[in-house]
């Protein structure tokens, strides 16, 4: 009992040295308990106003903008009061703050992506990458304005608005968020895990030290049982806290110190690995700006007049202006990035720029930092397909398998296509035409139809100049002939035999002296037929129809 009032007057006494009234403490934790559901508007309409400004100042990378989104947003009041929650061990304070942060966070990250979904580029900005890299020293940052903010709380002058506008501004929750919707709508996981670690750990430091200002400055001591009895006949309050209060009364006392605890030490232990391995990038990179400081102070051979080292670009970029010529600037390139790979840093990109004098050199440097690594050459345009492969795309199968081509640019292109099958016609060489021309220019398509030829004995006289004219033609293709030849009478018929009949057959015997791939068969008729494949057999020949 008596180190309880011991205690007991400690806590008074901190409370008396930051200027607040032990008498208030009933009324401090009174008005938060009995937040009325009215003011739940102008809280998301503010929150609302914040992420919208937050996610433009972060894309348009102006720090005025993001400074504007931090003294709008209303969040940390909330998560103060959760603080409070777990200090007084009020079940209903903690279950309305716990879940009006929870649906807070939800609404500023899917508002941010949404908001970062209409822009028209996505660029990240130096504002943007700022808030993916977070630390050990940004959990302290958090710790000093939770500090502040716990101490806005509980002090009773008019100072108040002072500290408040500068703890919002120092302790930055609305930004993080943003900065994880706007990596979440561009696809950029790893700038949405960084913003969203950073901000866990200003949660977890606001969360943490503004618990223990409450603890130590004898908030505990509030009978929050009988203030949580005041909720019971209040119609103007929340779900949540009706849910908490629910709680509160089946239960014997306040929260336990168990469950009040272990959040913040779950917090805690959540964020601190990845905070202390953030902590040992930033060594890392100050070993490298030291090494690299070194390297080009060491340098005798070149004339180095000014260097950038940006370790917030991905991947990391040094970019250094030498006064000189492409030569040293690509001795000099080599030598660094030869002496990166000894340190392990083989993903850091070095661009060296040669100038002839000082004034190039001042015109260079104005832009340092905007020049891009490497000057990507225009992509070329695809090259148009050939006129041989668009009409490979376009030839109808109907008119039959292509053989060859040939392609005249002297004066109008023009086009020839041989081809197994019948005619396209004038009207489908139009129509071929029209489909083959390019910038409004239309190639002259002919054509030579390779078809099926066949006579009756008697027909020679029409059936033979263009079975000539078809063996000629198909002397330079690779394609086969397969030919039926009336064969000749034997014995006293003999001397019947027509005298046509007699002199087609030793004409195309002629024609075809010298040809290969050519099958000559007796059959009833006269036939010639192409083909690309070797000939079938007479019965599958004799089918052919007759040429009109």
């Amino acid at each position: 009992m008596g180190l309880r009032l011991f205690l007991d007057g400690l806590q008074d006494r901190v409370a008396r040295l930051l200027g607040l009234d032990p008498a208030n403490r009933t009324v401090i934790v009174r008005t938060m308990l009995h937040r009325p559901t009215g003011d739940a508007a102008g809280y998301w309409l503010q929150l609302l106003i914040a992420a919208a400004l937050a996610t433009l100042g972060l894309a348009l990378d102006s720090t005025a903008v993001v400074i504007g989104a931090m003294l709008i947003a209303p969040l940390m009041r909330p998560i103060v009061e959760l603080a409070m929650g777990l200090a007084t061990g009020s079940a209903p304070l903690v279950f309305r703050t716990g879940l009006r942060s929870i649906a807070s966070i939800v609404i500023v990250v899917a508002a941010s992506a949404a908001f970062t979904w209409l822009l028209p580029f996505h660029e990240p900005t130096r504002e943007l990458l700022a808030r993916t890299a977070p630390s050990l020293l940004d959990l302290f940052v958090a710790a000093a304005c939770a500090l502040a903010g716990a101490y806005a709380v509980v002090m009773t002058s008019n100072e108040v608005a002072t500290t408040a506008a500068g703890t919002s501004i120092g302790i930055s929750l609305v930004p993080p968020l943003c900065t994880t919707g706007y990596g979440l709508s561009i696809g950029d996981w790893e700038m949405a895990q960084g913003a969203a670690l950073l901000f866990t750990a200003n949660l977890t430091g606001i969360v943490t030290v503004a618990g223990v200002v409450f603890v130590l400055t004898g908030f505990g001591q509030v009978d929050v049982r009988a203030e949580e009895r005041g909720l019971d006949g209040d119609e103007d309050v929340g779900a949540a806290t009706r849910l908490g209060r629910l709680i509160s009364r089946r239960a014997s006392a306040r929260l336990g110190p168990l469950p009040r605890i272990l959040f913040p030490l779950a917090l805690l232990g959540a964020i601190s690995f990845p905070l202390q391995r953030a902590v040992d990038e930033m060594s890392r990179r100050s070993a490298i700006r030291q090494r690299v400081r070194e390297l080009l102070a060491g340098d005798q051979k070149h004339r180095i007049v000014q260097y950038s080292l940006d370790q917030t670009a991905r991947p990391t970029a040094l970019r250094v202006v030498i006064v000189g010529d492409a030569t040293g600037s690509r001795s000099l390139e080599q030598h660094l990035r030869a002496k990166l790979d000894v340190l392990g840093e083989r993903s850091v990109r070095v661009v060296v720029w040669a100038v002839p004098d000082a004034s190039a050199f001042s015109a260079l440097s104005a832009r340092l930092d905007d020049i891009p690594l490497e000057l990507t050459p225009p992509v070329p345009p695809p090259p148009k397909p050939s006129l041989q492969t668009r009409l490979a795309t376009l030839w109808p199968a109907e008119a039959g398998p292509i053989v060859t081509t040939w392609v005249s640019h002297a004066g109008p292109t023009r086009l020839r296509v041989t081809h197994l099958g019948q005619e396209l016609g004038p009207a489908g060489r139009e129509l071929l035409s029209r489909a083959l021309a390019v910038d409004g220019t239309a190639p002259l398509v002919e054509e030579h139809a390779l078809i099926p030829l066949v006579g009756d004995i008697g027909d020679e006289a029409r059936w033979l100049p263009d079975t000539v004219q078809l063996i000629e033609r198909s002397h330079d293709l690779e394609i086969h002939l397969c030919l039926t030849i009336p064969p000749a009478p034997i014995g006293k018929s003999r001397t019947r035999e027509r005298t046509e009949t007699v002199l087609a057959r030793e004409t195309v015997q002629r024609a075809l002296e010298g040809r290969t791939n050519t099958t000559i068969s007796d059959g009833p008729q006269w036939s010639i037929s192409p083909s690309l494949t070797p000939c079938t057999s007479v019965a599958d020949r004799a089918t052919l129809p007759s040429r009109p």
